[in-house]
């Protein structure tokens, strides 16, 4: 008997887990996975009487991976091994993640409704980002009045499926007054910009919601203006870590750009002169457009042919 096997069968013989007069877990399945160990499972409350049968999750297990992160030793003992993942399963760390990976086909009607747990969502992350070529989330970023908000609308018409927008002025436009401040968002007459702690802060939860989204299936267009440099670019990376990214420079003239932004009306004079290439220092892109004598639909299509045919 394999090393998996005899995981697995400790695994199933430790069912029931936990029972009482509220809420037990129920053994639906499992199977030895090449390397791997699969696990699924649905926890059943009772309520008022009446029993409600939760939707499946699963665990999956790679032991040699799963000795060295629990107790350092990729030999670690089975006895060991068994015990830490019976309580894994005993103790739930969320909703879990739906994720397109084969690994319950075969075990329930619809593989697709099942939800992945612990050291899974890091497996089925890397399978999922390896499997698709195509950005679930393209990241635009440019000066102020470089052209990011005509090109994302451009980019609606014209992209498979539905993408949402969101962008770093509607976050701006959603604080309080006292965020934008000092030690917040510091809008200067001049057009400089000084971003605090505190508006790190928030952005960040912004940064993780848009995410969430993504993680949940949703395709979304962000439009920011790294005035931070990398590091602006560093806290989207940890955000969107587990959904595939397309980052896109948008570029404009300096000189095009304060026209613009002249013409608009809404904007502190200078910040698009300022902004013009100081938000592209240091900053990696997997595509580069130049906004500054061509149609919005025509950038749109430069982007469409990059990733999308």
């Amino acid at each position: 008997m394999s090393r998996e096997q005899e995981f697995l069968d400790r695994i199933r013989a430790s069912f029931r887990l936990v029972e009482d007069d509220e809420a037990w877990v129920e053994w639906v399945a499992g199977r030895v996975d090449g390397d791997a160990v699969v696990v699924l499972y649905r926890w059943i409350s009772q309520v008022r009487g009446r029993f409600e049968t939760h939707p499946v999750d699963a665990r999956r297990w790679v032991l040699d991976d799963y000795g060295r992160e629990v107790f350092s030793d990729p030999a670690a003992s089975l006895d060991d091994l068994a015990s830490e993942a019976i309580l894994e399963i005993q103790e739930p760390d969320g909703p879990g993640r739906h994720f397109d990976v084969p690994w319950a086909d075969g075990l329930v009607p619809d593989p697709a409704a099942v939800r992945w747990h612990g050291s899974a969502v890091e497996q089925a992350t890397a399978v999922a980002l390896a499997q698709h070529t195509r950005p679930r989330v393209l990241v635009c970023n440019g000066g102020s009045s470089s052209g990011k908000s005509s090109l994302t609308r451009a980019l609606q018409l014209v992209l498979p499926g539905v993408w949402l927008r969101f962008s770093v002025d509607t976050l701006i436009d959603a604080c309080p007054p006292s965020l934008l401040a000092p030690d917040g968002l510091d809008l200067a007459p001049d057009g400089e910009v000084h971003v605090g702690a505190a508006f790190t802060e928030v952005e960040e939860r912004w940064m993780a919601g848009i995410a969430r989204m993504a993680e949940l299936g949703a395709q979304v267009l962000v439009e920011d203006g790294f005035v931070s440099g990398r590091a602006a670019q560093e806290r989207w990376r940890r955000a969107l870590q587990h959904v595939p990214v397309g980052w896109v420079g948008v570029r404009c003239d300096p000189g095009v750009a304060a026209d613009r932004e002249r013409m608009r009306g809404d904007r502190g004079e200078g910040m698009a002169r300022l902004q013009a290439e100081s938000v592209h220092v240091g900053i990696d892109y997997d595509l580069e457009v130049d906004t500054t004598a061509r149609e919005p639909a025509e950038v749109a299509d430069v982007v469409l042919q990059h990733w999308f045919r």
